[in-house]
């Protein structure tokens, strides 16, 4: 399902940000081009319950025209027909851990250059709550997308300390053979991998290359709260109540919201109940009407 507006930035964060959650650890991707329309709208946003894995190597493909058709996702096929006959020459995937559900309700105020960039984007599809079940992160996404046959390039996913921005400077002065960058910015604030967001960016447009740029993010702080509920027992008590993280609610968790919906009503007709048959006491009125011959 899509939600697609005329507003720039925080008008498509909020649309994206009303609907329900997926199960899972919530997980954003966000996807902008400076120079090319991705869907038929300039900003849209898209609640598909899927994995970020997955729908990463969709947006990939369908941004280089080679998604294959038999794909049943909505966003996949709107990316498909949009891109069939102007495919990009390149897509750029940022592979980050800072960005969250939180970040993006707030994006003006906790990430004004990263709201920035969406909102000066000739189009944008922001996809705030994906799932990610695994371990690695990067090698997941590196991983799928080399599955599936497409020359790539990875930037900064190693162990040793680089200048991001300067490697992805010189592997695109290079190379110009393959078709998706990864490169992993995770840093160890929000302002830090924003800004190292922008210098990819940069990077790319100084090489003149026709780029969409893809954001994806694995929140460190889920990560590690979900781990720490797990070694100290507390899954299956979160499993019980049906609450757990704080971008999810289970069954169990909206029967519990649906009860007490039923009960506020109840207790809101009660009272009204009760007030209506206090005033009528009060007003002392007759006990019953008289009767014709009563009258005479």
């Amino acid at each position: 399902m899509l939600c697609q507006t005329k507003g720039r930035g925080l008008a498509v964060l909020l649309c994206a940000l009303g609907l329900g959650l997926a199960s899972g650890t919530s997980t954003p991707l966000l996807a902008w081009s400076t120079t090319r329309q991705l869907l038929a709208q300039p900003q849209a946003a898209s609640y598909e319950s899927a994995g970020i894995v997955e729908t990463l190597e969709h947006l990939s493909m369908g941004m280089l025209g080679k998604l294959a058709a038999e794909v049943s996702s909505p966003l996949a096929q709107a990316i498909q027909t949009k891109s069939a006959s102007d495919p990009a020459s390149l897509v750029v995937v940022m592979l980050g851990s800072q960005v969250d559900a939180s970040v993006l309700r707030s994006a003006a105020r906790k990430a004004p250059q990263l709201n920035e960039m969406l909102s000066q984007a000739a189009s944008s599809v922001i996809l705030p709550f994906l799932t990610f079940q695994g371990q690695s992160f990067e090698r997941s996404v590196a991983t799928q997308l080399q599955q599936t046959g497409i020359d790539l390039q990875v930037v900064g996913c190693g162990s040793a300390p680089i200048d991001i921005a300067t490697e992805v400077a010189s592997v695109l002065a290079e190379t110009a053979v393959f078709k998706v960058l990864i490169v992993c910015i995770s840093q160890s604030s929000l302002e830090a991998e924003v800004a190292m967001v922008a210098k990819v960016q940069d990077a790319v447009q100084a090489a003149k290359r026709q780029a969409v740029f893809v954001y994806a993010s694995q929140p460190q702080a889920v990560s590690q709260r979900r781990s720490l509920q797990t070694d100290s027992g507390l899954a299956s008590a979160f499993n019980y109540t049906g609450f757990g993280n704080y971008t999810s609610c289970g069954t169990l968790c909206q029967v519990q919201v649906r009860w007490l919906e039923g009960m506020l009503a109840i207790l809101f007709l009660a009272i009204a109940a009760c007030s209506g048959m206090t005033c009528l006491f009060l007003m002392n009125g007759p006990s019953r009407f008289e009767t014709a011959k009563e009258s005479l």
